[in-house]
């Protein structure tokens, strides 16, 4: 985890993760996209940061797992990645709800979602569990 997270507008948001963004930014490692939803891309400089990052400190397993499930989640709408990193928050910060609990406050938080929305999200979610 990076971070302390808190519900915003779109979802978790952490203040570290973003200042730790900008500072990617400022040191030429990442674009953002000029408009929303934002997207990041590595710079030349960004690329060979972390080639050498993963070189020395990273291991080869975590790598592998890491690409598998940033190319699992790149087939991912906005929506989806939204209300699952929501379901996820909420499940950690309150363990002691039950399914339809949990459903049931995403969809206070998430009112501009209908409930077959944020129910396949909970299917995705839950199948990602699995796989962590």
């Amino acid at each position: 985890d990076v971070g302390t997270y808190q519900l915003h507008y779109y979802g978790p948001y952490s203040f570290e993760m973003a200042d730790t963004l900008s500072i990617a930014k400022e040191n030429n490692l990442i674009n953002e996209s000029d408009s929303a939803p934002y997207s990041y891309t590595l710079t030349q400089a960004g690329e060979e940061y972390l080639a050498k990052f993963v070189e020395k400190v990273c291991d080869s397993k975590k790598v592998k797992y890491t690409n598998e499930l940033i190319n699992y989640l790149s087939d991912w709408s906005k929506e989806e990645l939204e209300l699952t990193a929501t379901l996820d928050y909420v499940s950690k910060t309150e363990p002691h709800l039950t399914k339809s609990q949990l459903l049931d406050k995403v969809a206070m938080i998430k009112d501009n979602f209908s409930a077959e929305d944020i129910s396949k999200a909970h299917k995705k979610w839950a199948d990602l569990q699995k796989i962590l």
